[in-house]
């Protein structure tokens, strides 16, 4: 699954002034190019070069055209024409880099892009995001045909120009989402998770970081995660050779055919708050049976527990971990948070143990919920050191960890700590649930320490 690097569109700015004839050929050629009438556009970049054949955006507006038509090689020779034409001429080195980049040949695609970078920067307007990240994309790639020493350097290079791209613009969607890509080839998951989200939430609909986020989850063998993720990349995908990818890892997933819209719309509708129309739908895939029957259940029971029927949602959880009692953390953890709500202690600890048991020690959820547990029951140094835990697994993920230990550092009398998780908490949740609070527990720590 392959995503295309931008590529210039010929409104960009002509690289010479030309006859009047000429520009009008050109005109006239972008557009057709516009249109998608590939054939006719290139009659009139032909018709140009021959009224002008010292024109470059000609040759290049040949070269996009051949590779809309699937002719890389034939893009790459009118790209070379325009370069040797001129030298400097920005559109054909962006755009040979790139083609270059879809055939694998990074060395070649980097000195390009490079040399299209160096010409930006020479004529005052400085780099752009978008070649940035597109340079990025290129060391990535390059990065994962390679290993040892040489790997690391490309990883850094890449990291370096996908970071400058944000910088530049932090609203930036593809830099977000191949950063997020980059993130996923070192198998660093959660800063890739965290990437792809913020890529999705600036472009809603975006089908490459949807697709990218459900192959995390595959890896991470969540399968259903990853079957909603690569749902909602099919729903939004407009190429067709990307859909019929997506749907071939939606089959690979192994996903009863008739569950897969239970399970896909039932997220989907958890996701927006809608615990109503996802309990219906996760009934339904409950009431089917198949290796996904515990999961329905346990999604069905977290439903019921949002929308606050308690009793049917023990009962329910009790059933997934009698269907599945191992390799299956997540009832043990939503049962001990309905338990915990519950008082009823003993037993949520029971069950968050467990999930941990079953989780080999790396669930943060369960961590951060025992803390808050093993501190109502008293037990402050084990509670610091289920926070402490939460923290170094989620990577940042869960803030609120970050004022819960303030809490629990201020009851331990360690005001200089509690001050610093307070902050750590707003620079992640400036709006969150406890912002006002942590706020006022600054406020009051800063005047206590001023008096």
């Amino acid at each position: 699954f392959f995503l295309l690097s931008n590529v210039l569109s010929l409104q960009a700015v002509l690289a010479w002034e030309y006859a009047g004839p000429v520009n009008q050929l050109l005109d006239e050629a972008s557009k057709l190019y516009d249109q998608g009438k590939y054939a006719s556009a290139k009659m009139q970049f032909n018709e140009a070069l021959r009224l002008e054949p010292n024109c470059p955006d000609a040759y290049n507006g040949l070269g996009l055209c051949s590779l809309k038509e699937g002719k890389i090689q034939e893009s790459n020779a009118c790209y070379t024409s325009a370069i040797k034409l001129k030298p400097d001429f920005y559109n054909s080195l962006y755009n040979l880099a790139n083609n270059l980049y879809l055939e694998g040949n990074y060395p070649a695609s980097i000195s390009y892009f490079r040399r299209a970078l160096s010409v930006r920067e020479s004529s005052g307007r400085g780099a752009d995001p978008d070649i940035l990240t597109s340079l990025a994309n290129v060391y990535r790639e390059q990065a994962a045909t390679l290993s040892g020493l040489k790997r690391q350097e490309d990883f850094k290079l890449a990291l370096k120009f996908y970071n400058l791209a944000i910088k530049m613009n932090p609203s930036h969607p593809q830099a977000h989402a191949e950063l997020g890509a980059l993130y996923a080839n070192e198998h660093e998951y959660s800063a890739a998770e965290n990437e792809l989200r913020k890529a999705i939430a600036l472009r809603p609909g975006y089908a490459y970081a949807y697709f990218k986020l459900a192959c995390i989850f595959e890896q991470k063998k969540e399968f259903p995660a990853a079957l909603v993720a690569f749902h909602s990349s099919l729903k939004c995908e407009t190429l067709e050779s990307y859909r019929a990818e997506t749907a071939r890892k939606i089959a690979l997933l192994g996903i009863p055919e008739e569950l897969v819209d239970h399970f896909a719309e039932g997220y989907e509708q958890l996701n927006g708050g809608n615990f109503a129309q996802a309990q219906s739908e996760f009934q339904a895939a409950a009431s089917i049976d198949s290796p996904l029957k515990a999961i329905a259940i346990n999604n069905l029971a977290f439903c019921r527990a949002r929308s606050g029927d308690l009793a049917m949602a023990m009962n329910d959880y009790a059933q997934a971990l009698k269907i599945c009692p191992h390799g299956f953390p997540e009832p043990y953890y939503n049962l001990g948070q309905v338990l915990l709500q519950s008082k009823r202690l003993t037993e949520a600890e029971q069950n968050f143990r467990t999930c941990l048991l079953e989780s080999r020690g790396n669930h943060y959820l369960a961590h951060n919920a025992l803390g808050v547990l093993l501190k109502q029951k008293g037990d402050l140094k084990g509670a610091l050191d289920q926070y402490n835990l939460a923290l170094l697994q989620s990577s940042g993920a869960l803030s609120v960890v970050q004022f819960n230990r303030g809490l629990l550092l201020e009851k331990l009398g360690r005001k200089q700590e509690a001050l610093e998780s307070y902050r750590k908490y707003l620079q992640a949740s400036p709006s969150g649930l406890n912002a006002g609070a942590a706020k006022e527990r600054l406020l009051q720590l800063s005047r206590q320490g001023s008096s």
